[in-house]
């Protein structure tokens, strides 16, 4: 849900087209950087992570209000989430990226029936999300615009299962 495929936002877009949404993504790929800045640094982690939420605005009050904020929080100061998050995204650079772009210069697609939502202020709202996702799949694609940002489960929870259930009897009705 509101996600462009990694290998596009890597090879694809422009630093103009990655900034707003996607800096993150670059932001912990910076070895050491991104560690010295954020490894066991408590405040610097708060900071990161409010600054992730807020490419959403009003993101971090809805938490707040829902009573999760601490929860998150706390669950991005564990001992070793940080890290994990690091190496998480690195292993998306280092690895899966040339993986996927291997099978698509071989022709492999993706074949199962394919949904796509996206926040109407979300990481995916000014990119061609659809063409991106036909040139990578061999079945349908449908996709619809949710009235939020990057965060649909959050911020429009009956909206977004609203159009999962629908999609999903559409594929699967009668299996």
């Amino acid at each position: 849900m509101d996600m462009l495929p990694t290998e596009y936002i890597y090879q694809e877009m422009t630093c103009t087209q990655t900034g707003p949404h996607h800096w993150d993504q670059l932001f912990l790929l910076a070895v050491p950087m991104a560690d010295d800045l954020l490894d066991d640094k408590i405040e610097n982690i708060r900071i990161f992570v409010n600054n992730f939420y807020k490419r959403t605005p009003g993101f971090i009050e809805l938490l707040k209000a829902d009573g999760v904020y601490d929860y998150y929080m706390q669950c991005m100061l564990a001992p070793g989430a940080m890290k994990a998050m690091l190496n998480d995204y690195r292993a998306a650079y280092h690895i899966d990226v040339p993986r996927i772009r291997a099978a698509l210069d071989k022709g492999e697609r993706i074949t199962v029936p394919v949904q796509l939502l996206w926040g109407a202020k979300g990481n995916a709202c000014k990119s061609p999300i659809m063409d991106i996702y036909k040139a990578r799949c061999s079945n349908t694609v449908e996709g619809a615009v949710v009235p939020s940002g990057h965060y649909l489960a959050e911020e429009q929870p009956e909206i977004t299962l609203k159009f999962m259930l629908e999609f999903a009897n559409k594929c699967y009705a009668g299996r």
